[in-house]
């Protein structure tokens, strides 16, 4: 939505330029260097479950506070 208001087609392309790099970097590194991190992420796999099932709960939570519309108060609250 920022990049739709911005007063010049350079600036909206511009944030979602950054927002793509941002979004698919660690990704890409990820991939580059998973010879290397693989073997030390394997060790934490018995964590996974809980750690899915967390991060589920919180993708519900944010979901429904989007929904009643109370998200934009949430964010503007931690936001200060």
């Amino acid at each position: 939505m920022a990049a739709g208001s911005r007063q010049t087609v350079q600036e909206g392309v511009f944030l979602l330029l950054a927002y793509a790099l941002g979004f698919c970097v660690p990704f890409l590194l990820a991939a580059l260097f998973w010879e290397k991190i693989g073997p030390h992420l394997r060790r934490h796999y018995a964590w996974l479950p809980r750690i899915q099932k967390i991060l589920g709960l919180f993708l519900v939570l944010f979901g429904l506070l989007m929904i009643s519309g109370m998200a934009l108060r949430v964010m503007a609250v931690l936001a200060g």
